[in-house]
């Protein structure tokens, strides 16, 4: 990705891109990136198994391990931060951040609502 045309998404803004609408691409936010998980459609897409990480931050889920829908943030929120995190938890963020980097594409930052 290149750093001079990186695309910036608010929470709400990513939250457009959730796999409801099958021209738009599925999306999902983890420690400030923006990952493209539309070839994993199968899992993020409508009715997949973690379709509720589509168009979400899902950060906060990934350093507690919660596949909960009510652990994510909410989407007028601002991206979670991992520095109020324990150490344990900021890895296991960082872990599947890793993971999802080297199966899918970035393609933005997510940034704070102005």
């Amino acid at each position: 990705m290149s750093s001079e045309h990186v695309k910036e998404y608010t929470l709400k803004e990513l939250s457009k891109y959730n796999g409801e609408d099958e021209s738009k691409p599925i999306l999902l936010g983890i420690n400030y990136n923006v990952y493209d998980v539309t070839p994993g459609a199968k899992f993020y897409g409508k009715g997949g198994s973690y379709s509720l990480f589509a168009g979400r931050d899902c950060t906060h889920n990934f350093a507690i391990g919660s596949v909960n829908k009510d652990d994510l943030p909410a989407i007028d929120s601002d991206p979670v931060d991992l520095q109020t995190y324990t150490e344990d938890q900021q890895k296991a963020a960082q872990n599947w951040q890793e993971r999802l980097s080297q199966k899918y594409k970035a393609v933005g930052k997510l940034v704070k609502a102005e």
